[in-house]
């Protein structure tokens, strides 16, 4: 075998470092180009850029894996439980080579298969019931994957007894969830993905986790995705997964300051760092510095940053402090707390809000609500 065949396995967590080096080799690229004044400067520059682009490319390739990668293992699963259940399922897949973010297709894994699972189980009715409906007495699941620009959507359609919305209401009445008075057939359905939300009668051993999908949807709005659903009786159900792609996704820290939520993008982050109260010094009201790596960090005090007007300046015993990339230098930005790493999409500010240089986006939360990008070059 040529070396040039060989497969290497490499962590996705070094891929990432490949990317964040590159973005902040990008960064003083273009610091550089403002500098360069001559007709050759300029055109060894051209060149370079070119040359960014192309591994960049390579390292979007060597992330992605086909949609076959988590869809392989599904007909063996299918055939099994059909078999289990006296049932005969025609399981379709679509769109096999349909390539995925790896890292998002880890997260695909669990929420697809549950789906299907319960398709199988709960969707599809057995024979009997199926011939007595006038229905072919072999039923389908579809499982289709198509990208469409930086969009990719995941269908997952069988052609069973549907699901029943009062039975779903019932449900969650049961578990004291706020319902609309007139609440409409889709909202009954969504209902669906509310926490402790389920169906299932089925032994436990075969159905997994029954028709409860919470944690389904809590696996997809990982990475900034969104599910849907609908259903028709005796037609069947569908469920619809969308999701921006990778290359159109960035990662984000998610940060809380004033009980509001915001973002710092990933690749800014230096380090997280915990300072005593003793190792920060108060500079002014939205200002202090600390101790990092042998030199003085300036930090930025974000819950007064955010606040109109003269704040007191709050130094807790325990500090949580980002590290970022700042225009020319280090800078940290003193939160009140972290809560995760999200991929999303950072959208330009809304022109009212473009004044405001503290900030260069925005993301959209898990709960649709507007969450500000911090941009660290602007502070200082």
């Amino acid at each position: 075998m040529s070396l040039d065949k060989l497969t290497l396995k490499i962590p996705l967590s070094q891929i990432r470092k490949l990317e964040t080096g590159l973005t902040t080799l990008s960064s003083h690229f273009e610091i550089l180009k403002s500098e360069v004044s001559t007709t050759r400067g300029l055109e060894e520059l051209s060149g370079l850029d070119k040359t960014f682009e192309r591994v960049k490319n390579d390292i979007r390739k060597m992330r992605k894996v086909p949609f076959d990668s988590i869809t392989a293992p599904l007909s063996a699963m299918v055939a099994r439980l059909s078999q289990k259940q006296g049932k005969q399922i025609d399981f379709i897949v679509q769109g096999r080579f349909v390539t995925l973010d790896r890292a998002i297709a880890s997260y695909l894994v669990d929420p697809i298969t549950q789906i299907i699972r319960n398709a199988v189980i709960h969707g599809i009715e057995k024979i009997p019931i199926r011939r007595k409906a006038k229905k072919n007495v072999i039923g389908k699941i579809l499982l289709n994957a198509v990208s469409d620009r930086d969009k990719i959507m995941i269908s997952i359609i069988d052609d069973g007894m549907g699901l029943d919305p009062d039975e779903i209401l019932a449900q969650a009445k049961k578990l004291n969830i706020k319902v609309n008075k007139n609440i409409t057939h889709q909202e009954k359905l969504d209902l669906i993905f509310r926490k402790g939300v389920t169906l299932s009668k089925s032994d436990k051993k075969i159905a997994g986790r029954g028709l409860g999908l919470y944690s389904a949807m809590d696996s997809i709005g990982q990475f900034g995705g969104n599910m849907r659903v609908s259903s028709e009786n005796m037609k069947g159900t569908s469920f619809i997964i969308e999701f921006t792609d990778q290359d159109a996704l960035s990662k984000n820290l998610i940060v809380k300051v004033n009980n509001e939520l915001y973002a710092i993008q990933s690749s800014e982050v230096e380090k997280v760092i915990i300072s005593k109260s003793e190792d920060v010094t108060s500079e002014t009201d939205i200002m202090a510095s600390c101790d990092y790596e042998n030199e003085k960090l300036p930090v930025a005090i974000l819950k007064n940053l955010v606040k109109s007007g003269k704040e007191e300046i709050l130094i807790q015993d325990q500090n949580i402090i980002v590290v970022t990339r700042g225009k020319n230098s280090l800078i940290g930005i003193m939160v009140d707390s972290l809560l995760d790493e999200r991929l999303g999409t950072v959208k330009p500010l809304n022109p009212i809000l473009q004044k405001y240089e503290l900030f260069n986006g925005t993301l959209i939360g898990r709960n649709k609500e507007v969450i500000l990008v911090v941009n660290p070059a602007a502070i200082i």
